[in-house]
C-alpha cells in the first residue's frame, strides 16, 4: 500500500474518531436535557462541544492505560500467546472494575462541560463507588437490548440505540442525585 494511501486512511480514521466523539458528547447532552426536562436552545446543546478537548483527553488516558495493561503482558512474555491470554483473563476483573468506574465520563462532561478530563474521570469514578454491581447489571441489560436490535438486520438499532442512551443517561442522573 502506498504511503499516500496510508496517510489518507489514517487521516480519515482520525476525522471519523473526532466526529464520533463530538456527536456522542452532543447526543449525551441532549439525552440529559430530555431526562431533566430542560429545553435550552440548540446553541446551548452545541456549546457542550467546549468539553471536546477534555473528552478527547479522557479517552486518550483511558486508551493509554488499557494499552499499557494489555501490552505489558505481551512485552513480558512475547513468546507465548497462551500465557499472555491467560494473564489477560486474570486481569479481566480488574479491567471491568476500572471500566465501570469511567463509564460515565461522557455524561459527566455533557452535564458539566467546563471541567477537565481528570475531574470528569474522578467524578465518574465517585459516582459508581459502592454501586458497581448495580451499574454492571443495568449496563449489561442495556447491552443485551441493543444486541437484540442488531439481530434483525441492524434495523432494530435505530430503536434500541436511543433507548440504550436514555437508560444510561437515566442511570447517570439517578447516581448523581443520590
Amino acid at each position: 500500500m502506498p504511503a499516500q494511501d496510508v496517510l489518507y486512511l489514517g487521516l480519515s480514521q482520525l476525522l471519523t474518531f473526532l466526529v464520533d466523539t463530538a456527536a456522542t458528547l452532543v447526543m449525551s447532552g441532549y439525552v440529559l436535557d430530555l431526562l431533566e426536562r430542560r429545553s435550552d436552545g440548540i446553541g446551548a446543546r452545541f456549546a457542550r462541544l467546549r468539553a471536546l478537548p477534555a473528552q478527547l483527553g479522557a479517552l486518550l488516558l483511558i486508551y493509554a492505560c488499557l494499552a499499557l495493561a494489555l501490552g505489558a503482558g505481551y512485552v513480558v512474555l512475547p513468546w507465548s500467546a497462551f500465557i499472555t491470554g491467560g494473564l489477560a483473563l486474570l486481569a479481566l476483573p480488574g479491567l471491568v472494575h476500572v471500566s465501570l468506574g469511567v463509564v460515565f465520563v461522557t455524561f459527566e462532561l455533557a452535564h458539566t462541560p467546563r471541567q477537565s478530563a481528570l475531574a470528569a474521570l474522578r467524578a465518574s469514578w465517585e459516582l459508581v463507588e459502592g454501586k458497581r454491581a448495580s451499574v454492571a447489571l443495568v449496563l449489561t441489560l442495556n447491552m443485551l437490548i441493543m444486541l437484540l436490535g442488531v439481530l434483525p438486520c441492524l434495523i432494530g438499532v435505530l430503536f434500541t440505540m436511543p433507548l440504550g442512551m436514555l437508560c444510561s443517561g437515566a442511570l447517570y442522573l439517578a447516581l448523581r442525585q443520590r
